[in-house]
Parts: structure tokens; sequence; C-alpha cells
């Protein structure tokens, strides 16, 4: 069902063919694994040779900055592809990316090399590898637009770009994700709460 809903996924993105759908969901494609809350998936100085499918559960992912402060700079939620696309297919070395999980997951793990092959095998890889990337550089460039607001408009364009993370994220994590104080949150969150009583009267 996990794997289905895998192929299901990849499928709403670029047409794939039986024989994709069935060599991913074949037992010995992809690894499956679960990870605690606040384990990590991914530290600095660990070599970026593998992507997963996040079937349940989110994950963070983040630097830290010259305070030792998490920067979160992208958030993997249920039904998404787990990649940090220039380190994995240049084969390069993390240098600084944390991942961290934000509850308890279940994955599904495949290594660059069974990657390298499936370009090999099948023509809809790259067009969906290609999908997916978009998708990633489309998230990187919202949360992009958010940072270059004002610090205090920052939380109410995040409620409207990001707002199945407002109750998936802890108040310090939105803060790491917005590069804003707990004061400035608490702000943003009364003016959320003024505004979105104002549009129910």
């Amino acid at each position: 069902m996990s794997k289905r809903k895998l192929t299901s996924y990849l499928g709403s993105m670029y047409p794939v063919s039986k024989e994709f759908k069935s060599h991913l969901e074949d037992d010995s494609t992809l690894r499956r694994q679960f990870l605690k809350k606040n384990a990590s998936l991914l530290i600095p100085r660990m070599k970026v040779d593998e992507s997963h499918y996040l079937f349940k559960g989110s994950c963070k992912a983040f630097f830290l900055n010259e305070d030792n402060e998490e920067q979160i700079f992208m958030v993997f939620t249920e039904n998404s592809i787990i990649l940090l696309p220039e380190e994995f297919f240049a084969g390069e070395k993390n240098n600084t990316t944390h991942i961290v999980m934000l509850e308890d997951s279940e994955l599904y793990t495949i290594t660059k090399t069974q990657v390298d092959h499936i370009f090999e095998q099948f023509p809809e890889a790259t067009p969906l590898t290609n999908a997916i990337r978009s998708n990633i550089k489309a998230f990187r460039e919202t949360h992009l637009q958010i940072l270059m607001r004002k610090e205090g408009l920052r939380y109410g364009m995040f409620c409207d770009k990001f707002s199945e993370f407002q109750y998936k994220l802890s108040d310090q994590d939105i803060c790491a994700f917005l590069a804003i104080s707990r004061s400035t949150l608490a702000v943003g969150k009364n003016s959320s709460r003024i505004r979105d009583r104002s549009r129910r009267n």
C-alpha cells in the first residue's frame, strides 16, 4: 500500500509505465525504515548518496548559523521526496545540512547507485526528477520571498503560503524557519488571530 502511494504520487507529476511502477514496488528496490522524533537522517560530513520517500511523518532541513542556532530552509511532510538535489546528483558530501525528524516517521530509501540504474532503464525518470527538483525549487523560492519581507510581516505570509506547517512546527521551529524572535512571533500570531476574527465577522 505504501509503495503504491509512492507510485501514485510520482504518477501525479508525470506518467509512469507499469514496468517502472513494478520496479519501485518490488521489495528489493526500496529500503523501509522507521525513525523516531528528533532522530537525524543526515548530518554534516555524511555523503549524500540516498533519497527518501516520506510515507508518514515530517522532517526539517537546517544549518547552524554563527551563533549555533538552527536556520530551517526546508520542511518535508507526508507523501513527499526528501532530497538535496545538488549534493545527491553530484555524489558529494554534505557540508552543513542537518535533516531531523519532526515526528515518528516511516520512509522508503533508495541509493544513488539504484537511481543511476533507473535512469538507464526508464525514460520517465528524467522528467520525474525534473518535476521533483522544480517542486523543491518552488518551495525554496517561496521561503526566500518570506525572508525578504520585514520581520513583522513574515508570520502572516507564512500562514498564507505554508498554512499546513502552522501546527506541524513548534514555535521554536517557526522562528528558525522565519528568522524571527519569539516576541516577533507572538506579535505575528496575535495579528493573525485578529485578522481571522475580522474575516469571520
